[in-house]
């Protein structure tokens, strides 16, 4: 209908270019992941966007503290933190679909907020989930075995990446379409950066490989914390209707 609800709230926005920024989410961290492992005879490690380490418990750490594990205190080892190239795409692509669908006149919807939150619901958990279910159905192979396949990795870039995701709708829902995707970002550093000190605290928002050693201390939370996350920022998302929670009081 001209004027209605549907055509209103798709003219503010840009559905096909959010669209095709889901395509991208789904396809090129399977192609990155399935390329990485190839060129490097399946090392997980290889090639990442950023390559850091986190210092967990272990009790047999005494014995290399004085060669290889220098960086961690007495009584911890390293593990490698690792962003690969997959994770990186998801993230980014995501948050793109996610700019495409914060409307470009916020303050025009403000009449009709109420009526374009379902839509807003829709559109929102869309971009966070299709793309991490399908990357998740190329992930059932691994199941099998080898944890530093090319499934493995994606399985982790995906995992990792809806979080980031996560973290770019919550700033989007919260400070509008510029400020917010800034906060967004900024709060997905601040995971990555902030992982020695959620792995003391006995919590990770973050997945590792299963076979790393000695295992990384929070790994069992991970699924219920990143289902809060997720779940807050589609609610926060849907509340905004995308808007930003800043345009409320405009």
């Amino acid at each position: 209908m001209k004027g209605g609800i549907s055509v209103g709230w798709l003219a503010g926005r840009r559905p096909w270019a959010a669209l095709a920024f889901v395509v991208l989410a789904t396809a090129v961290p399977f192609l990155l992941a399935s390329a990485s492992t190839s060129a490097t005879g399946g090392e997980i490690y290889a090639r990442p966007a950023y390559y850091g380490y986190v210092c967990v418990p272990d009790p047999h750490a005494a014995v290399f503290n004085g060669a290889v594990h220098t960086q961690c205190s007495q009584g911890k080892s390293a593990v490698p933190s690792i962003v690969p190239m997959a994770e990186l795409a998801y993230a980014a692509f995501s948050a793109c679909a996610l700019v495409m669908l914060a409307p470009l006149m916020p303050t025009w919807e403000r009449l009709n907020l109420a009526r374009v939150r379902w839509r807003a619901l829709a559109a929102g958990t869309g971009v966070l989930m299709l793309p991490f279910l399908l990357n998740l159905l190329l992930t059932i192979p691994s199941s099998r075995g080898d944890s530093a396949s090319a499934q493995s990795l994606l399985r982790l870039a995906v995992c990792n990446g809806l979080v980031d995701a996560s973290s770019v709708m919550l700033g989007i829902a919260s400070l509008g379409r510029f400020y917010g995707l800034g906060l967004g970002a900024g709060l997905a550093v601040i995971n990555i950066a902030s992982q020695s000190m959620q792995v003391g605290m006995g919590m990770s928002l973050r997945l590792y490989p299963e076979d790393v050693r000695p295992p990384v201390p929070g790994q069992g939370t991970w699924p219920a914390i990143a289902t809060v996350l997720t779940v807050f920022a589609v609610i926060l998302w849907t509340v905004t209707g995308g808007r930003g929670m800043i345009m409320d009081k405009k």
